[in-house]
């Protein structure tokens, strides 16, 4: 566990697609070498419960049975990275980027090296990004959602949120 200290880490949900991407890749690539050799099937499953998105695992395995255990802890590493890095729930016993926004300014939050390591790269895409990443955006980001949730369940009285209140975010 690593402690940190944070008042403008806010949401790295955007972030989150780009790594379950790229764990998909780097998943496959291997799988993609196999094609060549005999005795590779193509399999694939979707996973729907992280980062409300669809993720796609696609392999190249002997068996069903063995894409099947690659499949599973695959999903297991989803859902252990979707509630690290989470900014809208909380979770017993794990400290995620919501646990750290609730708390910035108010006292150092102990975290995995998973999280640590996230926020350290989205800081170092911030400042290289040429503007296109930013992670302090979460207070906007937030605003957004809630009205977008609030349209959808009241869609004849749908807004977009007052831009005073964005600028104040």
């Amino acid at each position: 566990m690593y402690s940190i200290k944070s008042s403008r880490v806010r949401t790295l949900k955007k972030i989150a697609p780009f790594c379950a991407a790229l764990l998909i890749i780097v998943a496959i690539m291997p799988a993609c070498s196999c094609r060549r050799q005999s005795g590779y099937t193509w399999h694939s499953d979707v996973m729907t419960d992280y980062f409300n998105t669809l993720i796609t695992l696609v392999g190249y395995t002997k068996t069903q049975g063995e894409f099947d255990l690659y499949f599973q802890q695959a999903q297991a590493r989803f859902a252990q990275l979707h509630k690290l890095y989470d900014i809208y729930s909380n979770y017993e016993g794990i400290n995620n980027i919501k646990t750290v926004n609730d708390m910035a300014g108010l006292e150092p939050v102990a975290v995995e090296k998973d999280l640590l390591d996230l926020i350290k790269l989205a800081k170092e895409w911030t400042l290289s990004g040429h503007g296109k990443t930013n992670i302090a955006l979460g207070p906007v980001l937030k605003i957004w959602h809630e009205y977008r949730t609030e349209g959808l369940y009241d869609p004849e009285n749908a807004q977009l949120p007052p831009r005073e209140v964005l600028e104040e975010a």
